[in-house]
């Protein structure tokens, strides 16, 4: 008890309650050492505090999800590492704000492209209308405001990595173009007439069940296979 309260004062710093409750416990008695008789007897001379037992009951709480939490945690870095060895697409799930790019860029990381780009794209966060331009490039001129040549997320992430963030948000009408660029490997940017070729390995993050979207015709089943 005493060796958590003294880690809970480090890991909780602005909770006072852990502060107060190392001053409170006994230092003779939080021996860990003791045998398991001397121990129980010790345990029996503290005062009845509810504080301490309330306290106490309130960290080793903690302590489990904790402990829990990093247990899981370590399941999910060895299944990145593992994946990282291969070159499949992944498709990585979780709710929002619990760090999928971190284990896209992880995946990256450990894989042979490393050397290579990594590409970040945030599917939800451009507009539709942009976002054909956005994957695909344009050449000069292609449109009214296309003043200068963009190259695209899948040529930017040629011989790399191109993460696609809540890919649950792409349209219909850009899901067979992507599926297609899965495919081929190449794709013809805005307004050219000649087919790049670009060799990536994709990675999707989503906080959607596709599946679910998949039956009701909002995402594409041959396209979830392929991811």
């Amino acid at each position: 008890a005493l060796k958590l309260a003294r880690e809970a004062r480090e890991r909780y710093p602005d909770e006072k309650e852990f502060w107060l409750l190392e001053a409170r416990l006994p230092e003779d008695q939080g021996q860990v050492d003791q045998s398991e008789e001397l121990f129980k007897e010790s345990l029996e001379k503290w005062p009845e505090d509810t504080e301490i037992l309330y306290s106490l009951g309130v960290l080793y709480e903690r302590e489990e999800r904790r402990a829990e939490a990093f247990a899981i945690m370590e399941r999910i870095l060895e299944i990145a590492r593992s994946v990282a060895q291969s070159d499949s697409s992944v498709m990585i799930y979780g709710e929002t704000g619990t760090g999928k790019e971190l284990i896209a860029r992880l995946i990256h990381a450990n894989s042979s492209r490393q050397k290579g780009p990594f590409t970040p794209m945030n599917c939800g966060a451009i507009p539709e209308n942009l976002l054909e331009s956005e994957l695909f490039g344009h050449v000069r001129g292609a449109f009214t405001g296309a003043v200068r040549e963009h190259p695209g997320r899948f040529g930017m992430a040629n011989g790399g990595t191109l993460f696609m963030d809540e890919v649950g948000e792409l349209p219909c009408a850009i899901q067979s173009s992507f599926l297609r660029v899965l495919q081929e490997k190449s794709f013809r940017p805005i307004g050219s007439e000649k087919e790049v070729y670009s060799d990536f390995r994709v990675i999707c993050a989503t906080n959607k069940n596709l599946e679910a979207l998949a039956q009701r015709k909002l995402f594409r089943p041959d396209l979830l296979y392929r991811l």
